[in-house]
């Protein structure tokens, strides 16, 4: 079973970004992080520390969707978070999308 609850994350461009992946079972499983169903290699900039994604600074190729999988000899699950990384002072997205908040009230 993995605890944690992942969901989008926005970060900006340079930032330090960790998540841990904390995952419960017996036998204690195994954990592995993968970028957009692709194995982990240094193309895609992915760091991992035990249970932890790192990044020391954010680069915009680090947006994508990321998968912690955890498994042990009984079986396997998995929970993905969406990254997305901005420039400072940009409302554009990785992917040229345009984000926008309004305060109400």
């Amino acid at each position: 079973m993995i605890k944690n609850n992942f969901t989008e994350k926005i970060r900006l461009l340079d930032q330090l970004y960790q998540q841990s992946c904390d995952a419960i079972g017996n036998p204690p499983p195994s954990v592995v992080w993968t970028k957009n169903n692709a194995s982990n290699d240094s193309s895609n900039h992915l760091q991992v520390k035990g249970k932890m994604l790192f990044f020391e600074k954010l680069k915009i190729q680090d947006s994508g969707d990321y998968r912690c999988t955890a498994a042990n000899s009984v079986g396997s699950t998995w929970k993905s978070l969406r990254l997305k990384v901005l420039q400072p002072n940009s409302n554009k997205d990785s992917n040229g999308m345009k984000i926008g908040c309004a305060e109400i009230g």
